[in-house]
């Protein structure tokens, strides 16, 4: 081991792949074959394992980029069976082709839907034979920060024999619209006072220089409210923008609506809810959800799926158990008041709400939750020897008056087996199955509050 240590020794740099582990007989190194990697499935399945999963964040992403999916984005695909329907419900009111397909932006989706659109548009009759002309030059206002500031007036007619008062929200472009027997000042301002009464009292009411609002009257109705009135100019209504623009669309839209069915209130309406829903040219958000910071509900709605009642279903479904029980269904319910028997037979009288029913069980309404009964073809008939009604042991009685204890309380049931005397009397009405006769109108109201365990006797 000294000689060892004295000896000169040399290093020598060897490469990884130059080295090979010592056979363990030899101690030898062996020749190691690298094998190729000519297996491509195997190299598929490896590469895989790389791969990051498809998760709920990434789908919206992917379906913003792909061409055809961002069209869809959170509207409702509609097959080509109903698409002629939809188009229909779409062209309500005649509105034009900006606000069909604005409207449609934000229901439904179909391969070409905007052409679809045009083409309704350009084949109605009604609406082309009032088509306006080229645009004129507007006047702009300054956009009000909030709803309800500044309000544009103007009155529209005569117009299908009646005159019509126009009002625009600025801000939000909600209008309403009043059908007028005149332009009476009074009665403006009658109307005027409901609709303030309705949203409070407006910054600015902006009106032309017709009689009614340049009256002594008006303007005196406007001074004791604090509003500002502004006029303008004289033989120039673009400056009145908002409302005049309002008005030449509701003409325009009652005319292509007059071989409609109903009357002019019928098609004010319609084309109101229609208007207040879609988005506005100028604002992009529909005049319903800046002025009313919410959504108004149309017919488009329901063909989208019901949020609130798809949670009801499936916390409830359509019965809570999953097991709905009928008048007369024979039944098995739990005991209590017994410790050697645990279940009774009987026959379900009514229902309690959602959970709760009423039992006929041997001359005795027992009230029970619906985990506490099961349908069972067994009916044992037991009827008791005194007629006189007999008190359970589990409640005490109602008095059909007052509510208060007491020795007979008879409550009407259906079915043979217990039949009460008092069903020679006149026939009692019957309630919500036919063939099933509701329980008297005191003794129910009582038997409503019994907690799960409460048993009343029947009158046999």
């Amino acid at each position: 081991m000294h000689s060892f240590c004295k000896a000169s020794l040399e290093i020598v740099y060897r490469a990884t792949g130059d080295h090979g582990n010592a056979d363990a007989l030899s101690r030898l190194p062996l020749q190691l074959d690298e094998p190729k990697d000519d297996d491509n499935v195997t190299y598929y399945q490896m590469k895989q394992i790389d791969v990051v999963p498809v998760t709920q964040k990434r789908v919206p992403e992917e379906t913003c980029r792909d061409p055809a999916l961002k069209e869809v984005n959170n509207r409702v695909v509609i097959p080509q069976t109903l698409r002629e329907l939809i188009l229909a419900e779409l062209h309500t009111a005649h509105v034009g082709i900006v606000k069909m397909k604005a409207l449609a932006r934000s229901y439904v989706w179909w391969p070409h839907i905007d052409t679809d659109i045009e083409d309704l548009a350009q084949k109605c009759m009604a609406c082309r034979s009032v088509k306006k002309s080229s645009k004129r030059l507007q006047h702009p206002w300054e956009y009000p920060s909030t709803p309800w500031q500044r309000e544009h007036v103007d009155f529209a007619g005569p117009f299908f024999e009646k005159y019509f008062l126009i009002v625009v929200d600025a801000h939000s472009k909600w209008p309403e619209i009043f059908q007028m027997n005149s332009m009476k000042a009074a009665r403006t301002i009658e109307v005027l006072r409901d609709l303030f009464a309705q949203y409070g009292l407006p910054l600015t009411l902006v009106s032309d220089n017709g009689p009614t609002f340049t009256s002594g009257e008006f303007k005196r109705f406007l001074k004791e409210n604090g509003i500002n009135h502004k006029f303008t100019a004289p033989y120039h209504p673009a400056t009145n923008g908002q409302a005049e623009r309002f008005v030449q669309n509701m003409k325009v839209a009652l005319r292509k609506m007059i071989n409609d069915p109903g009357n002019i209130a019928y098609k004010l309406s319609n084309y109101l809810m229609r208007y207040r829903k879609t988005p506005n040219s100028t604002t992009g958000v529909a005049p319903c959800t800046l002025f009313l910071q919410r959504d108004i509900r149309i017919r488009l709605d329901l063909i989208r799926p019901n949020t609130i009642d798809n949670v009801k279903e499936k916390l409830h479904g359509p019965y809570p158990s999953g097991v709905q029980y009928y008048p007369g269904d024979k039944v098995q319910v739990r005991e209590y008041s017994s410790k050697d028997k645990k279940w009774e037979f009987g026959k379900i009288v009514r229902q309690d709400g959602l959970f709760h029913y009423f039992i006929d069980v041997h001359g005795k309404l027992w009230r029970r939750h619906v985990v506490q009964i099961q349908k069972c073809n067994v009916y044992e008939k037991q009827a008791p020897k005194d007629p006189e009604v007999q008190l359970s042991n589990s409640a005490p009685m109602l008095s059909p008056t007052c509510g208060g204890p007491t020795t007979n309380s008879p409550i009407q049931t259906s079915g043979d087996e217990f039949q009460s005397p008092v069903a020679q009397s006149p026939k009692p009405n019957k309630s919500w199955s036919e063939g099933v006769v509701q329980p008297s109108p005191s003794i129910s109201k009582e038997a409503d509050n019994f907690d799960k365990d409460t048993e009343v006797a029947l009158t046999v």
